[in-house]
Protein backbone atom coordinates (compact mmCIF):
# COMPACT_ATOMS: atom_id res chain seq x y z
CA UNK A 1 0.00 0.00 0.00
CA UNK A 2 1.63 3.54 -1.07
CA UNK A 3 1.45 6.13 1.85
CA UNK A 4 1.49 9.76 0.65
CA UNK A 5 4.50 11.08 2.74
CA UNK A 6 4.01 14.31 4.28
CA UNK A 7 6.20 16.53 6.33
CA UNK A 8 4.96 19.51 8.53
CA UNK A 9 6.64 22.55 8.38
CA UNK A 10 9.11 21.85 11.46
CA UNK A 11 10.40 18.40 9.72
CA UNK A 12 11.08 20.00 6.33
CA UNK A 13 13.02 23.27 8.35
CA UNK A 14 14.66 19.92 10.26
CA UNK A 15 15.78 18.27 6.82
CA UNK A 16 17.19 21.10 5.17
CA UNK A 17 19.35 22.26 8.47
CA UNK A 18 20.36 18.34 8.49
CA UNK A 19 21.74 19.22 4.94
CA UNK A 20 22.85 22.92 5.00
CA UNK A 21 26.08 21.61 4.24
CA UNK A 22 26.68 19.33 0.52
CA UNK A 23 27.38 15.91 1.89
CA UNK A 24 30.14 13.60 1.06
CA UNK A 25 28.44 11.41 -0.75
CA UNK A 26 26.85 14.20 -2.96
CA UNK A 27 30.10 15.87 -3.56
CA UNK A 28 31.12 12.48 -4.83
CA UNK A 29 28.07 12.19 -7.37
CA UNK A 30 28.17 15.66 -8.97
CA UNK A 31 32.13 14.76 -9.28
CA UNK A 32 31.09 11.24 -11.01
CA UNK A 33 28.91 13.77 -13.17
CA UNK A 34 31.24 16.11 -13.89
CA UNK A 35 33.35 13.52 -15.44
CA UNK A 36 30.58 11.88 -17.52
CA UNK A 37 29.93 14.83 -19.09
CA UNK A 38 33.29 15.45 -19.76
CA UNK A 39 33.63 11.65 -21.35
CA UNK A 40 30.16 12.01 -22.90
CA UNK A 41 29.63 15.34 -23.96
CA UNK A 42 33.37 16.44 -24.26
CA UNK A 43 32.44 19.55 -21.42
CA UNK A 44 35.58 20.80 -20.03
CA UNK A 45 37.25 17.07 -21.69
CA UNK A 46 41.17 18.04 -21.37
CA UNK A 47 40.82 19.96 -18.03
CA UNK A 48 38.85 16.88 -16.91
CA UNK A 49 40.48 13.99 -18.05
CA UNK A 50 43.86 14.82 -19.30
CA UNK A 51 46.02 15.11 -16.52
CA UNK A 52 50.06 14.57 -16.18
CA UNK A 53 51.32 11.18 -15.90
CA UNK A 54 53.48 11.06 -13.25
CA UNK A 55 57.52 9.64 -13.62
CA UNK A 56 56.72 9.39 -17.33
CA UNK A 57 55.84 12.80 -18.81
CA UNK A 58 57.60 16.12 -18.63
CA UNK A 59 55.43 18.94 -17.56
CA UNK A 60 55.98 21.41 -21.00
CA UNK A 61 54.67 18.19 -23.08
CA UNK A 62 51.62 17.31 -20.63
CA UNK A 63 50.58 20.64 -21.01
CA UNK A 64 50.86 20.67 -25.09
CA UNK A 65 48.90 17.33 -24.77
CA UNK A 66 46.23 18.92 -22.49
CA UNK A 67 45.92 21.89 -25.42
CA UNK A 68 45.66 20.31 -27.74
CA UNK A 69 43.77 16.74 -26.31
CA UNK A 70 40.27 15.59 -28.67
CA UNK A 71 37.15 14.85 -26.85
CA UNK A 72 35.70 11.59 -27.75
CA UNK A 73 32.21 12.36 -28.47
CA UNK A 74 32.18 10.21 -31.33
CA UNK A 75 32.95 7.01 -29.72
CA UNK A 76 29.63 7.08 -27.72
CA UNK A 77 28.14 8.37 -30.80
CA UNK A 78 28.94 4.95 -32.65
CA UNK A 79 28.29 2.87 -29.02
CA UNK A 80 24.67 4.51 -28.36
CA UNK A 81 23.54 4.59 -32.34
CA UNK A 82 21.72 1.12 -31.69
CA UNK A 83 19.50 2.65 -28.58
CA UNK A 84 17.61 4.25 -32.02
CA UNK A 85 15.81 0.99 -32.41
CA UNK A 86 13.69 1.37 -29.29
CA UNK A 87 11.40 3.95 -30.95
CA UNK A 88 11.53 2.95 -34.25
CA UNK A 89 11.03 -1.10 -33.47
CA UNK A 90 6.89 -2.18 -34.76
CA UNK A 91 4.55 -3.70 -32.79
CA UNK A 92 3.42 -2.25 -28.93
CA UNK A 93 0.57 -0.35 -28.16
CA UNK A 94 -0.10 2.78 -26.64
CA UNK A 95 -3.79 3.46 -24.68
CA UNK A 96 -5.27 6.28 -22.88
CA UNK A 97 -8.78 5.30 -21.70
CA UNK A 98 -10.05 8.77 -20.70
CA UNK A 99 -13.86 8.94 -20.67
CA UNK A 100 -13.86 12.75 -20.91
CA UNK A 101 -13.61 14.28 -24.33
CA UNK A 102 -12.32 17.39 -23.12
CA UNK A 103 -9.84 16.05 -20.67
CA UNK A 104 -8.52 13.53 -23.17
CA UNK A 105 -8.31 16.36 -25.64
CA UNK A 106 -6.11 18.85 -23.53
CA UNK A 107 -4.31 15.32 -22.39
CA UNK A 108 -3.53 14.64 -25.98
CA UNK A 109 -2.58 18.42 -27.16
CA UNK A 110 -0.07 18.29 -24.01
CA UNK A 111 2.02 15.21 -24.84
CA UNK A 112 2.50 16.21 -28.37
CA UNK A 113 3.70 19.44 -27.28
CA UNK A 114 5.57 18.59 -24.24
CA UNK A 115 8.03 20.92 -24.33
CA UNK A 116 10.34 22.45 -27.07
CA UNK A 117 7.87 20.97 -30.25
CA UNK A 118 8.63 17.39 -28.95
CA UNK A 119 5.83 14.95 -27.96
CA UNK A 120 6.48 13.50 -24.72
CA UNK A 121 8.16 10.27 -26.86
CA UNK A 122 10.35 12.30 -28.60
CA UNK A 123 11.56 13.84 -25.30
CA UNK A 124 12.68 10.68 -23.88
CA UNK A 125 14.29 9.63 -26.73
CA UNK A 126 15.94 12.95 -26.99
CA UNK A 127 16.60 14.19 -23.41
CA UNK A 128 15.88 11.24 -21.26
CA UNK A 129 17.44 8.47 -22.37
CA UNK A 130 20.54 10.77 -22.43
CA UNK A 131 20.41 11.67 -18.65
CA UNK A 132 20.85 8.11 -17.99
CA UNK A 133 24.32 8.57 -19.26
CA UNK A 134 25.65 11.52 -18.16
CA UNK A 135 23.64 12.02 -14.66
CA UNK A 136 22.31 9.07 -12.89
CA UNK A 137 21.71 10.99 -9.63
CA UNK A 138 19.82 13.82 -11.25
CA UNK A 139 15.79 13.98 -11.41
CA UNK A 140 13.22 14.26 -14.26
CA UNK A 141 10.85 16.62 -12.66
CA UNK A 142 7.59 17.78 -13.53
CA UNK A 143 7.19 21.67 -13.54
CA UNK A 144 3.59 23.18 -14.54
CA UNK A 145 2.00 26.32 -14.68
CA UNK A 146 -1.34 27.88 -14.64
CA UNK A 147 -0.78 31.90 -14.67
CA UNK A 148 -1.74 31.99 -18.61
CA UNK A 149 -2.73 28.90 -19.00
CA UNK A 150 -2.22 25.36 -17.95
CA UNK A 151 0.56 24.00 -18.90
CA UNK A 152 2.89 21.03 -17.92
CA UNK A 153 6.39 19.90 -18.85
CA UNK A 154 9.19 18.07 -17.95
CA UNK A 155 12.34 19.95 -16.96
CA UNK A 156 15.97 18.42 -16.27
CA UNK A 157 17.37 18.80 -12.40
CA UNK A 158 21.60 18.50 -12.21
CA UNK A 159 22.48 17.10 -8.64
CA UNK A 160 24.57 20.37 -8.74
CA UNK A 161 20.68 21.56 -8.37
CA UNK A 162 19.88 19.22 -5.82
CA UNK A 163 20.76 19.08 -2.19
CA UNK A 164 19.15 16.33 -1.13
CA UNK A 165 16.43 13.43 -1.61
CA UNK A 166 15.44 10.05 -0.18
CA UNK A 167 14.85 7.75 -3.18
CA UNK A 168 11.64 5.30 -3.37
CA UNK A 169 12.79 3.02 -6.11
CA UNK A 170 13.21 5.67 -8.80
CA UNK A 171 10.60 7.93 -7.30
CA UNK A 172 11.74 9.84 -4.49
CA UNK A 173 9.43 10.92 -0.99
CA UNK A 174 11.37 14.36 -0.81
CA UNK A 175 13.29 16.64 -2.97
CA UNK A 176 14.64 19.88 -1.48
CA UNK A 177 16.93 21.89 -4.29
CA UNK A 178 20.15 23.71 -3.99
CA UNK A 179 19.57 26.75 -2.40
CA UNK A 180 19.20 30.18 -3.99
CA UNK A 181 21.35 33.29 -2.42
CA UNK A 182 19.96 36.54 -2.09
CA UNK A 183 21.38 38.88 -5.03
CA UNK A 184 21.16 41.86 -2.72
CA UNK A 185 21.07 40.46 1.47
CA UNK A 186 24.33 37.30 1.23
CA UNK A 187 22.80 36.43 4.46
CA UNK A 188 19.25 35.32 2.76
CA UNK A 189 18.86 32.14 1.37
CA UNK A 190 15.92 30.15 -0.39
CA UNK A 191 15.06 26.65 -0.01
CA UNK A 192 12.74 24.94 -1.88
CA UNK A 193 11.00 21.93 -0.69
CA UNK A 194 8.63 19.56 -2.32
CA UNK A 195 6.96 16.17 -0.24
CA UNK A 196 4.08 14.17 -2.15
CA UNK A 197 1.90 16.82 -1.22
CA UNK A 198 3.20 20.32 -1.32
CA UNK A 199 5.55 22.38 -2.96
CA UNK A 200 7.34 24.29 -0.46
CA UNK A 201 9.63 27.82 -0.22
CA UNK A 202 11.77 28.45 2.81
CA UNK A 203 13.53 31.39 3.92
CA UNK A 204 16.29 31.04 5.54
CA UNK A 205 17.76 34.19 7.89
CA UNK A 206 21.16 33.16 9.62
CA UNK A 207 19.22 30.71 11.78
CA UNK A 208 15.55 31.25 11.58
CA UNK A 209 13.79 29.71 8.59
CA UNK A 210 10.67 30.85 7.93
CA UNK A 211 7.52 29.61 5.16
CA UNK A 212 7.25 32.09 2.24
CA UNK A 213 3.16 31.77 2.15
CA UNK A 214 2.55 33.56 -1.72
CA UNK A 215 4.96 30.76 -2.92
CA UNK A 216 3.92 27.71 -1.17
CA UNK A 217 1.48 25.74 -2.77
CA UNK A 218 -0.58 22.22 -2.93
CA UNK A 219 0.61 20.53 -6.18
CA UNK A 220 -1.61 17.84 -7.61
CA UNK A 221 0.45 14.88 -8.10
CA UNK A 222 -0.10 13.19 -4.49
CA UNK A 223 3.58 12.13 -4.81
CA UNK A 224 6.82 14.34 -6.10
CA UNK A 225 6.68 14.64 -9.43
CA UNK A 226 10.44 13.46 -9.86
CA UNK A 227 12.39 10.59 -11.21
CA UNK A 228 15.67 9.72 -10.74
CA UNK A 229 17.50 9.92 -14.54
CA UNK A 230 19.13 6.29 -13.37
CA UNK A 231 17.38 3.26 -12.85
CA UNK A 232 20.72 1.06 -11.89
CA UNK A 233 21.54 0.91 -8.33
CA UNK A 234 25.09 0.66 -7.33
CA UNK A 235 25.33 -2.13 -5.33
CA UNK A 236 25.98 -1.51 -1.58
CA UNK A 237 26.56 2.08 -2.29
CA UNK A 238 23.00 3.16 -2.23
CA UNK A 239 22.89 5.80 -5.13
CA UNK A 240 22.90 5.48 -8.98
CA UNK A 241 25.13 4.66 -11.65
CA UNK A 242 25.42 5.48 -15.59
CA UNK A 243 25.04 2.47 -17.61
CA UNK A 244 28.09 3.14 -19.04
CA UNK A 245 29.47 2.65 -15.30
CA UNK A 246 30.93 -1.29 -16.42
CA UNK A 247 32.96 0.26 -19.56
CA UNK A 248 34.21 3.44 -17.39
CA UNK A 249 37.72 2.05 -17.05
CA UNK A 250 38.24 1.85 -20.54
CA UNK A 251 36.87 4.64 -22.49
CA UNK A 252 38.89 7.04 -19.83
CA UNK A 253 42.08 4.94 -20.98
CA UNK A 254 41.02 5.31 -24.93
CA UNK A 255 40.20 9.39 -24.11
CA UNK A 256 43.84 9.26 -22.90
CA UNK A 257 45.52 7.35 -25.74
CA UNK A 258 44.05 9.45 -27.61
CA UNK A 259 45.33 12.60 -26.38
CA UNK A 260 48.78 10.75 -26.41
CA UNK A 261 48.59 9.81 -30.25
CA UNK A 262 47.31 13.30 -30.72
CA UNK A 263 50.57 14.37 -29.26
CA UNK A 264 52.80 12.01 -31.31
CA UNK A 265 51.71 13.29 -34.14
CA UNK A 266 53.20 16.94 -33.57
CA UNK A 267 56.35 15.77 -32.00
CA UNK A 268 57.42 12.46 -34.41
CA UNK A 269 54.59 13.29 -37.33
CA UNK A 270 56.82 15.29 -39.70
CA UNK A 271 59.41 13.99 -41.65
CA UNK A 272 63.09 15.14 -40.49
CA UNK A 273 65.31 17.15 -43.33
CA UNK A 274 68.99 16.41 -43.12
CA UNK A 275 72.24 17.51 -44.77
CA UNK A 276 75.82 18.03 -44.74
CA UNK A 277 76.69 21.29 -43.81
CA UNK A 278 77.93 23.62 -46.61
CA UNK A 279 81.45 24.95 -45.60
CA UNK A 280 81.59 29.20 -45.18
CA UNK A 281 84.01 30.19 -48.25
CA UNK A 282 84.62 33.43 -46.28
CA UNK A 283 86.32 31.79 -42.95
CA UNK A 284 87.30 28.35 -44.69
CA UNK A 285 84.72 26.60 -41.92
CA UNK A 286 86.67 28.20 -38.67
CA UNK A 287 83.65 30.78 -38.05
CA UNK A 288 86.41 34.07 -37.82
CA UNK A 289 88.56 36.04 -39.88
CA UNK A 290 91.29 38.50 -39.16
CA UNK A 291 88.73 41.21 -38.15
CA UNK A 292 87.06 38.45 -35.67
CA UNK A 293 83.59 36.78 -36.12
CA UNK A 294 83.04 35.80 -39.98
CA UNK A 295 79.74 38.14 -41.32
CA UNK A 296 78.91 35.80 -43.54
CA UNK A 297 77.99 32.77 -41.45
CA UNK A 298 77.68 34.87 -38.10
CA UNK A 299 80.61 32.62 -36.53
CA UNK A 300 79.03 28.83 -37.37
CA UNK A 301 81.66 28.10 -40.13
CA UNK A 302 78.88 26.80 -42.28
CA UNK A 303 76.05 28.59 -44.17
CA UNK A 304 72.57 28.36 -42.66
CA UNK A 305 69.32 28.48 -44.73
CA UNK A 306 66.19 29.74 -43.52
CA UNK A 307 64.44 26.78 -42.56
CA UNK A 308 67.43 25.59 -40.21
CA UNK A 309 64.70 24.40 -37.61
CA UNK A 310 63.33 22.10 -39.76
CA UNK A 311 66.68 20.48 -40.38
CA UNK A 312 69.07 18.82 -39.01
CA UNK A 313 72.77 19.43 -40.27
CA UNK A 314 75.60 17.01 -39.94
CA UNK A 315 79.70 18.36 -39.98
CA UNK A 316 81.57 17.42 -43.07
CA UNK A 317 83.04 14.05 -42.13
CA UNK A 318 86.90 14.29 -42.31
CA UNK A 319 89.48 12.00 -43.19
CA UNK A 320 88.97 8.68 -42.08
CA UNK A 321 85.35 9.05 -40.77
CA UNK A 322 82.72 7.16 -42.33
CA UNK A 323 81.24 9.43 -45.15
CA UNK A 324 77.26 8.95 -46.08
CA UNK A 325 76.01 8.49 -50.13
CA UNK A 326 73.84 11.30 -50.27
CA UNK A 327 74.58 14.82 -49.11
CA UNK A 328 71.05 15.34 -47.38
CA UNK A 329 67.57 13.48 -47.20
CA UNK A 330 64.92 13.02 -45.21
CA UNK A 331 63.94 10.96 -42.13
CA UNK A 332 60.31 9.89 -42.15
CA UNK A 333 58.79 9.12 -38.70
CA UNK A 334 57.84 5.85 -36.74
CA UNK A 335 55.04 4.91 -38.90
CA UNK A 336 55.06 1.71 -36.73
CA UNK A 337 54.72 3.18 -33.59
CA UNK A 338 52.01 5.33 -34.83
CA UNK A 339 50.05 2.07 -36.52
CA UNK A 340 50.35 0.51 -32.88
CA UNK A 341 48.19 3.62 -31.66
CA UNK A 342 45.71 3.39 -34.18
CA UNK A 343 45.13 -0.56 -33.72
CA UNK A 344 44.91 0.17 -29.88
CA UNK A 345 42.19 2.41 -29.75
CA UNK A 346 40.44 0.35 -32.55
CA UNK A 347 41.01 -2.50 -30.18
CA UNK A 348 39.56 -0.66 -27.36
CA UNK A 349 36.49 0.48 -29.06
CA UNK A 350 36.07 -3.06 -29.81
CA UNK A 351 36.68 -4.32 -26.12
CA UNK A 352 34.16 -1.21 -25.34
CA UNK A 353 31.32 -2.30 -27.39
CA UNK A 354 31.79 -5.98 -26.61
CA UNK A 355 31.22 -4.98 -23.40
CA UNK A 356 28.26 -2.97 -23.37
CA UNK A 357 26.50 -4.80 -25.83
CA UNK A 358 27.26 -8.43 -25.59
CA UNK A 359 28.82 -8.52 -29.46
CA UNK A 360 30.86 -6.46 -31.92
CA UNK A 361 28.09 -4.24 -33.71
CA UNK A 362 30.15 -4.18 -37.14
CA UNK A 363 30.15 -8.11 -37.07
CA UNK A 364 26.37 -7.66 -38.28
CA UNK A 365 27.14 -5.96 -41.29
CA UNK A 366 28.96 -9.91 -42.16
CA UNK A 367 26.19 -12.35 -41.46
CA UNK A 368 24.57 -12.28 -44.63
CA UNK A 369 25.23 -15.41 -46.94
CA UNK A 370 28.17 -16.75 -44.22
CA UNK A 371 26.54 -17.70 -40.96
CA UNK A 372 23.62 -20.23 -40.31
CA UNK A 373 19.92 -18.26 -39.41
CA UNK A 374 20.46 -20.20 -35.70
CA UNK A 375 24.13 -18.37 -35.38
CA UNK A 376 22.48 -14.81 -36.95
CA UNK A 377 19.70 -15.18 -34.10
CA UNK A 378 22.36 -16.03 -30.95
CA UNK A 379 24.86 -12.65 -31.84
CA UNK A 380 21.51 -10.65 -32.27
CA UNK A 381 20.18 -12.08 -28.75
CA UNK A 382 22.53 -10.08 -26.55
CA UNK A 383 21.91 -6.67 -28.54
CA UNK A 384 18.21 -7.34 -28.35
CA UNK A 385 18.11 -7.96 -24.33
CA UNK A 386 19.85 -4.94 -23.91
CA UNK A 387 17.49 -3.02 -26.07
CA UNK A 388 14.70 -5.05 -24.06
CA UNK A 389 16.07 -3.16 -20.74
CA UNK A 390 16.22 0.43 -22.14
CA UNK A 391 12.59 -0.02 -23.49
CA UNK A 392 11.43 -1.26 -20.17
CA UNK A 393 13.10 1.96 -18.38
CA UNK A 394 11.59 4.22 -21.07
CA UNK A 395 8.01 2.74 -21.25
CA UNK A 396 7.86 3.65 -17.58
CA UNK A 397 9.34 6.99 -18.14
CA UNK A 398 6.57 7.79 -20.75
CA UNK A 399 4.01 5.78 -18.36
CA UNK A 400 4.47 8.15 -15.42
CA UNK A 401 5.36 11.10 -17.26
CA UNK A 402 1.63 10.55 -18.70
CA UNK A 403 0.09 9.95 -15.79
CA UNK A 404 1.35 13.11 -13.93
CA UNK A 405 -0.10 15.02 -16.93
CA UNK A 406 -3.34 13.64 -16.21
CA UNK A 407 -3.38 14.61 -13.09
CA UNK A 408 -2.31 17.59 -13.81
CA UNK A 409 -5.63 18.33 -16.23
CA UNK A 410 -8.08 15.63 -14.59
CA UNK A 411 -9.84 17.14 -11.07
CA UNK A 412 -12.16 13.90 -11.17
CA UNK A 413 -8.87 11.47 -11.40
CA UNK A 414 -8.97 8.26 -9.76
CA UNK A 415 -5.68 7.02 -8.31
CA UNK A 416 -7.74 3.28 -8.37
CA UNK A 417 -8.35 3.18 -11.78
CA UNK A 418 -5.39 2.30 -14.45
CA UNK A 419 -6.17 4.95 -17.56
CA UNK A 420 -2.79 5.07 -19.18
CA UNK A 421 -1.10 1.74 -20.50
CA UNK A 422 2.27 2.11 -22.84
CA UNK A 423 3.90 -0.69 -24.34
CA UNK A 424 6.85 -0.29 -26.68
CA UNK A 425 7.04 -2.41 -29.69
CA UNK A 426 10.24 -4.98 -29.15
CA UNK A 427 10.28 -6.07 -33.36
CA UNK A 428 14.39 -3.89 -33.29
CA UNK A 429 15.54 -3.33 -36.87
CA UNK A 430 19.26 -4.28 -36.08
CA UNK A 431 20.43 -5.06 -39.44
CA UNK A 432 20.96 -2.96 -42.32
CA UNK A 433 18.20 -3.91 -44.83
CA UNK A 434 20.59 -4.89 -47.50
CA UNK A 435 22.30 -8.01 -45.15
CA UNK A 436 18.61 -8.56 -44.33
CA UNK A 437 17.52 -8.94 -48.21
CA UNK A 438 21.07 -11.48 -48.48
CA UNK A 439 19.59 -13.54 -45.78
CA UNK A 440 15.99 -13.82 -47.18
CA UNK A 441 17.47 -14.54 -51.24
CA UNK A 442 19.93 -17.06 -49.75
CA UNK A 443 17.15 -18.67 -47.36
CA UNK A 444 14.65 -18.54 -50.47
CA UNK A 445 18.20 -20.04 -52.37
CA UNK A 446 17.91 -23.24 -50.15
CA UNK A 447 13.77 -23.52 -49.89
CA UNK A 448 13.80 -22.29 -46.17
CA UNK A 449 10.16 -23.43 -44.61
CA UNK A 450 7.61 -20.33 -45.22
CA UNK A 451 7.76 -19.46 -41.41
CA UNK A 452 11.36 -18.80 -41.40
CA UNK A 453 10.72 -16.62 -44.87
CA UNK A 454 7.60 -14.66 -43.92
CA UNK A 455 9.89 -13.45 -40.69
CA UNK A 456 13.13 -12.60 -43.01
CA UNK A 457 11.00 -10.85 -45.14
CA UNK A 458 9.18 -8.70 -42.81
CA UNK A 459 12.37 -8.32 -41.31
CA UNK A 460 13.46 -6.88 -44.45
CA UNK A 461 10.09 -4.60 -44.59
CA UNK A 462 10.92 -2.63 -40.99
CA UNK A 463 14.68 -2.36 -42.18
CA UNK A 464 13.66 -0.53 -45.22
CA UNK A 465 10.50 1.54 -43.66
CA UNK A 466 11.76 2.13 -40.53
CA UNK A 467 11.18 5.82 -40.79
CA UNK A 468 8.06 5.27 -42.25
CA UNK A 469 5.53 3.59 -40.74
CA UNK A 470 2.85 4.03 -43.03
CA UNK A 471 4.49 2.62 -46.04
CA UNK A 472 5.40 0.01 -43.75
CA UNK A 473 1.97 -1.01 -42.82
CA UNK A 474 0.91 -0.59 -46.17
CA UNK A 475 3.78 -2.79 -47.50
CA UNK A 476 3.79 -5.60 -44.54
CA UNK A 477 -0.26 -6.11 -45.63
CA UNK A 478 0.66 -6.09 -49.67
CA UNK A 479 3.20 -9.00 -48.67
CA UNK A 480 0.67 -10.78 -46.86
CA UNK A 481 -2.37 -10.65 -49.35
CA UNK A 482 0.12 -11.29 -52.77
CA UNK A 483 -0.01 -15.14 -53.53
CA UNK A 484 3.29 -17.46 -53.98
CA UNK A 485 5.19 -14.19 -52.25
CA UNK A 486 8.30 -16.42 -51.76
CA UNK A 487 7.96 -18.87 -54.88
CA UNK A 488 9.60 -17.66 -58.48
CA UNK A 489 7.23 -17.14 -61.28
CA UNK A 490 9.05 -20.31 -62.86
CA UNK A 491 8.45 -22.61 -60.14
CA UNK A 492 4.51 -21.27 -59.61
CA UNK A 493 4.23 -22.16 -63.92
CA UNK A 494 5.75 -25.75 -63.08
CA UNK A 495 3.91 -26.75 -59.67
CA UNK A 496 0.79 -25.39 -60.33
CA UNK A 497 0.53 -24.38 -63.88
CA UNK A 498 -0.43 -21.03 -66.45
CA UNK A 499 -3.56 -20.07 -64.59
CA UNK A 500 -1.66 -19.91 -60.85
CA UNK A 501 1.02 -18.33 -62.84
CA UNK A 502 -0.90 -15.58 -63.98
CA UNK A 503 -2.42 -14.76 -60.68
CA UNK A 504 1.05 -14.07 -59.75
CA UNK A 505 2.03 -12.17 -62.21
CA UNK A 506 -1.58 -9.96 -62.16
CA UNK A 507 -0.95 -9.26 -58.62
CA UNK A 508 0.87 -5.66 -58.65
CA UNK A 509 -1.48 -4.29 -61.86
CA UNK A 510 -4.54 -5.28 -59.34
CA UNK A 511 -2.63 -3.63 -56.13
CA UNK A 512 -2.07 -0.84 -58.15
CA UNK A 513 -5.72 0.32 -58.73
CA UNK A 514 -6.52 0.37 -55.00
CA UNK A 515 -7.11 2.88 -53.28
CA UNK A 516 -6.29 4.75 -49.63
CA UNK A 517 -9.38 3.64 -48.03
CA UNK A 518 -8.86 0.20 -49.09
CA UNK A 519 -5.54 -0.15 -47.42
CA UNK A 520 -7.92 -0.14 -44.01
CA UNK A 521 -8.99 -3.62 -44.84
CA UNK A 522 -8.24 -6.56 -43.84
CA UNK A 523 -6.32 -8.95 -45.23
CA UNK A 524 -8.47 -11.72 -45.72
CA UNK A 525 -11.10 -9.28 -47.54
CA UNK A 526 -8.16 -8.12 -50.25
CA UNK A 527 -8.06 -11.51 -50.99
CA UNK A 528 -11.60 -12.20 -52.24
CA UNK A 529 -11.06 -8.96 -53.91
CA UNK A 530 -8.48 -10.02 -55.62
CA UNK A 531 -9.71 -13.67 -56.30
CA UNK A 532 -12.61 -11.92 -57.52
CA UNK A 533 -10.81 -9.37 -59.43
CA UNK A 534 -8.64 -11.90 -61.15
CA UNK A 535 -11.47 -14.52 -62.85
CA UNK A 536 -12.93 -10.97 -64.65
CA UNK A 537 -9.31 -10.23 -65.53
CA UNK A 538 -7.59 -13.51 -66.56
CA UNK A 539 -6.63 -14.10 -70.04
CA UNK A 540 -7.94 -17.85 -71.25
CA UNK A 541 -5.04 -20.06 -72.37
CA UNK A 542 -5.77 -22.36 -74.97
CA UNK A 543 -4.04 -25.64 -74.26
CA UNK A 544 -2.95 -28.10 -77.58
CA UNK A 545 -2.53 -31.36 -77.13
CA UNK A 546 0.57 -32.70 -79.09
CA UNK A 547 1.00 -35.98 -79.74
CA UNK A 548 4.09 -37.83 -79.27
CA UNK A 549 5.77 -38.93 -83.06
CA UNK A 550 8.86 -41.13 -83.09
CA UNK A 551 11.84 -40.02 -84.82
CA UNK A 552 13.10 -43.45 -85.80
CA UNK A 553 9.58 -46.01 -85.52
CA UNK A 554 11.02 -49.41 -86.07
CA UNK A 555 9.13 -51.51 -88.75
Amino acid sequence: IYIVMKFTDEQAIKIIKKHEAVDVKTQKLREDTKELYALINGDDFANELISRIEHIEGEKKSVARKKYARDVQDLFERLFQPLENIFYATGGNKVYDIKSEKVKKDFLKQINNIKDSNTLSHWIQNVGIKLAHLDPNGLMFMEYTTEYRKEIYPTYKSIYDIRHYESRGQLVEYVLFEPEQDVENKGIRYWRFVDDEMDRLFIQDGELFTLDSEKTFKHPFTEVPALINSNLIKIGGNYRISPINVILGLVKEYARDQSIKTIYKFLQGFPIHWRYVTECEECKGVGHTEKGSCGSCDGRGYLQKSDVTDMVTLPVPVEGQQTLERIGGFESPDLETWTQYNEEQQILERIAIITFWGTPLNSLETFGGRKTTTEVLFNKQPIENRLNKYADYCEFLEWKMSDWVLRFLDNQYDSNEQKITINYGRNYVIEPSDTILARYEEAKGKQENDVILDNLFKQYLQATYRTNPIELSENILKSEVEPYLHQSLKDVLDVFGQEEAQRKVLFSKWWSTLKQNDLNKSKETLISEYDAWFLVNKKEIEVKKVEKVEENPQV
